[in-house]
This record gives structure tokens, C-alpha cells and sequence, in this order.
């Protein structure tokens, strides 16, 4: 049998394998890693926020908190988890200011990958009525002047 000049480019396209499908992400559970401990404010929200995606997704979305070491220890669990289906929810002070005032880390910021914010925290200063300072620079004025007499908490 004699193939033409045209047919042997078809008979090579069909000797190439399939075009690979991508799946679907995800296609698994999707592990949240907190630093957090159980039953705080952030790691509340943060849960809401998982339920949110599992029902979105249609995949599980477990949180597992791992607290102390001022995040660290999520972090390293979260360097730790050989696996593409994790996220680590974090404040951003554990990827920015706290490798510029604890030294030594046990990770390196830059191993990890911002996503996204998933939401804002606001801070409340509040003092005794008798305390006499009535805003934030007379506070800090106060505080300077008598060192070690204030704690902030």
C-alpha cells in the first residue's frame, strides 16, 4: 500500500499522544495551616473563611492551628507539608515585621507566596479615665518619661 505525500503528516498527528487535560483545582481537601489558637478572634474569621471556600470548591478545607513561637511554628509546619494543596493564613506581621525584630528565624519570609487579604483588623487604644493622657502622643509622652512604668499589652 502506497501513502501520499499528504496522508503521512496525518498518520504522524495521530501518532502524537492526547493533549494532556488539566485538572480542576482543587481536586483534594486543601489544608489551611494557622498560627493561631482555637477559638481566637482572627482564627474565628478564618474559619468562616474556610467554610466559605469548602462549599465554594466543593472540597473539604480543614484548619489546623498551630500556635506559639510567634507563628513560627505554623510556618515551619507549613515549609514542612509536602503538598500543593496548603495555605498558610497568617497576619502579615508574620512575614514582615517579625523577621526584622526577631533574629535568627526558623524560615525565611520569602518562602512564602502572598495571595490574597481576606480581611482587616483595626486596633482600639484604650486607657483609665485618670490615666492623664487624653491621645496616642500624650501616651507615648507619658510612657517616655517614666520608662518601665508602662506595659503594653
Amino acid at each position: 500500500m502506497k501513502l501520499s505525500r499528504r496522508a503521512l503528516p496525518m498518520l504522524g498527528a495521530l501518532a502524537l499522544p492526547l493533549r494532556a487535560q488539566a485538572q480542576a483545582f482543587p481536586n483534594r481537601p486543601v489544608r489551611v495551616i494557622s498560627p493561631f489558637a482555637a477559638g481566637l478572634g482572627a482564627e474565628t474569621t478564618l474559619r468562616l473563611f474556610a467554610d466559605a471556600l469548602a462549599r465554594r470548591w466543593g472540597q473539604p478545607v480543614p484548619v489546623e492551628n498551630r500556635p506559639g513561637g510567634d507563628g513560627g511554628i505554623a510556618a515551619m509546619a507549613f515549609l514542612g507539608i509536602n503538598d500543593d494543596h496548603k495555605v498558610f493564613c497568617s497576619f502579615s506581621g508574620h512575614l514582615t515585621v517579625i523577621p526584622s525584630t526577631i533574629p535568627n528565624l526558623p524560615y525565611r519570609p520569602e518562602r512564602f507566596a502572598p495571595i490574597s487579604t481576606v480581611a482587616i483588623d483595626h486596633i482600639a487604644i484604650a486607657a483609665m479615665p485618670g490615666f492623664g493622657a487624653n491621645d496616642l502622643s500624650s501616651a507615648v509622652a507619658l510612657a517616655r518619661a517614666q520608662p518601665g512604668s508602662f506595659a503594653w499589652a
